[in-house]
């Protein structure tokens, strides 16, 4: 089976890294529960991290007009 890189990980303030949480979960396949992947959770501090980062991007994101925005949505798309 195909294993995806960095699934296993938090997208925070454009980087993949660890959750910094004190739990995990176990991704299952669903046909013979095997697990495939290990994901440890985010943190209360991830999370609001997160939330912080996405709020300046937010801003960033704003300056461009929906034109350039689709522009680079598609291209972002292209590499899926």
């Amino acid at each position: 089976m195909k294993t995806y890189e960095n699934l296993n990980k938090n997208y925070i303030s454009g980087e993949w890294r660890d959750g910094q949480g004190k739990t995990t979960y176990e991704v299952k396949n669903p046909y013979n529960d095997e697990v495939l992947q290990e994901i440890k959770m985010a943190s209360k501090e991830d999370i609001d991290e997160s939330y912080q980062s996405a709020e300046q991007a937010k801003k960033e994101w704003a300056k461009y007009n929906p034109f350039e925005r689709s522009s680079i949505m598609e291209k972002g798309s292209a590499d899926y």
